[in-house]
């Protein structure tokens, strides 16, 4: 099992779905867990709408996800 968290979408090395699939493949379950943050500040301007349907479609994977 794999437990993920995060404010945003991945933003560096393999593509999330990529290796989600590999995981799930090889028998893996991929949790996700969307830290969403509208306190203001710097790196607010990086933030994506709706981050918890982007953890739904592209991050958590497998049976019991």
């Amino acid at each position: 099992m794999i437990d993920v968290s995060g404010d945003g979408p991945n933003n560096g090395g393999t593509l999330v779905t990529v290796a989600r699939d590999k995981a799930v493949a090889a028998g893996i379950t991929v949790n996700g867990l969307p830290i969403l943050d509208d306190g203001g500040g710097f790196y607010t301007r990086y933030n994506i709408g709706d981050l918890d349907l982007y953890y739904r479609d592209c991050v958590i994977g497998g049976p019991g996800s």
